[in-house]
């Protein structure tokens, strides 16, 4: 599980009653020795054998389709900036439900 610091902010001051700013937080999770997590935006799986197999056998099965039949779909309007890039590393203090 990944958290912002505003969000364990929050945890403490639910689970504790105890209101920090996020710079204590972020002063905290360092002396906790929790690092920072690059999120991805993309799937972990994908570098795997498995997945690698499937695309090789997807493009042998549309090698033959002619490009006038193929649909292009455009993802530049996707907001991938809606997400935060970071987060700090909590597992150990949170449980999953």
């Amino acid at each position: 599980m990944i958290l912002l610091l505003e969000e364990l902010c929050q945890l403490l001051k639910e689970k504790t009653g105890v209101t920090v700013t996020r710079a204590t937080m972020g002063r905290m999770t360092q002396r906790l020795k929790l690092t920072f997590k690059k999120k991805t935006l993309h799937a972990s799986e994908k570098e795997t054998s498995r997945v690698q197999t499937l695309r090789v056998e997807f493009w042998d099965k549309i090698r033959d389709v002619r490009v006038e039949d193929l649909i292009f779909i455009d993802e530049s309007g996707v907001m991938r900036n809606a997400a935060g890039s970071r987060g700090k590393g909590v597992v150990s203090l949170v449980k999953s439900p």
